[in-house]
């Protein structure tokens, strides 16, 4: 019987697990794998990060002094739109990886996929809720903005840090970087490049516009009273 299983298993060809237009295990276990990473980070993000984050806002918000009755609707469209954006970074990260692999097309194909899975969903969010901010009073009350603008930051500033460390060691490791060299410098381009962009644009509003939370300039000082007598025109 162990002869006839070997013999059985000799056989056995890569047709065999020929799946037609369906997708095989591997390939949903590949898509899953893929799919791990992105989902860590929105929900360690949604369970921490975030309710920090609101703590600071709300204090913040308190200490101005000012009443904002959109605070809690600004911070839930900030937080899918900063959804979104990660989620379009990681489909940007993908496509490029996807261009780079080597391989033929049914290699390739997953994470073209994958990519353009991540992309499109991320765009929606971002999208969307992007349009949803313009309808509130952000622009005029920017302190719930400028809080996920540098959680963004900070974000997309350690995924870039991770990504050009792991890029630099297969750089200077011994033999071919292979496929996970290219992986690791797409991911360094794509969110080293974000990271850049982000930098420039909230260290320019930091340094242009003043705090939200900043307290109001004192009253300009009383000029010097005049004496009825003065006041009036001479005739």
């Amino acid at each position: 019987m162990a002869v006839r299983a070997a013999r059985a298993l000799r056989g056995i060809t890569m047709d065999d697990y020929d799946y037609g237009d369906r997708a095989s295990p591997f390939q949903m276990m590949g898509l899953v794998s893929m799919l791990a990473p992105a989902m860590a980070m929105l929900f360690m993000a949604s369970l921490w990060g975030v309710g920090i984050l609101y703590v600071v806002a709300r204090w913040r918000h308190n200490r101005t002094g000012a009443a904002d009755p959109q605070f809690g609707l600004k911070f839930a469209l900030h937080l899918f739109r900063f959804y979104g954006y990660q989620l379009m970074l990681l489909g940007t990260f993908l496509l490029l990886y996807s261009v780079l692999l080597k391989g033929n097309s049914n290699e390739r194909s997953p994470v073209w996929r994958a990519a353009l899975g991540f992309l499109t969903s991320g765009g929606l969010l971002f999208g969307v809720h992007t349009v949803m901010l313009g309808k509130t009073n952000h622009a005029e009350l920017p302190l719930v903005t400028r809080l996920f603008s540098g959680l963004s930051l900070l974000v997309t500033a350690v995924v870039g840090t991770i990504g050009l460390v792991a890029g630099l060691q297969a750089l200077f490791a011994k033999g071919s970087m292979d496929d996970g060299g290219r992986m690791m410098w797409s991911l360094v381009f794509v969110y080293v490049t974000a990271w850049i962009v982000q930098g420039l644009v909230l260290g320019k509003a930091q340094l242009t516009e003043p705090s939200p939370d900043a307290p109001p300039p004192p009253p300009p000082a009383p000029g010097p009273t005049v004496p009825e007598p003065m006041r009036q025109p001479l005739t």
